[in-house]
């Protein structure tokens, strides 16, 4: 399992699809129940490539991803489940299960 250093987690918001320049040199880019949501899911797969370091590891939800990531990522790890919820309002939240797969920039 991955181990994370919590003093160097940042969170930003944004447009994932036209991120800005300084957002690079990652060791990891965690994209939980995003690509579905994507107006252009391959245009963001493909632009991780160039904001990771060497070695990085991106985890995406698993739909359409192998057949983008192969050229330029190693998966490294089975595609595994994952549990959360999320809060729409203040009585309403929706529990969900998400399938992930860890990759490594070759």
């Amino acid at each position: 399992m991955l181990q994370i250093d919590l003093e160097k987690l940042e969170f930003w918001q944004g447009d994932a699809c036209n991120l800005k320049p300084h957002f690079k040199n990652y060791d990891l880019i965690i994209a939980i129940n995003l690509l579905d949501r994507l107006y252009d899911a391959e245009l963001f797969l493909r632009d991780m490539a160039k904001r990771l370091n060497k070695d990085g590891k991106k985890i995406y939800s698993q739909e359409t991803i192998n057949k983008i990531l192969n050229d330029e990522f190693e998966l490294v790890e089975t595609p595994f489940e994952v549990e959360f919820v999320i809060q729409e309002h203040i009585r309403k939240y929706q529990h969900t299960f998400s399938q992930f797969s860890v990759w490594k920039k070759l």
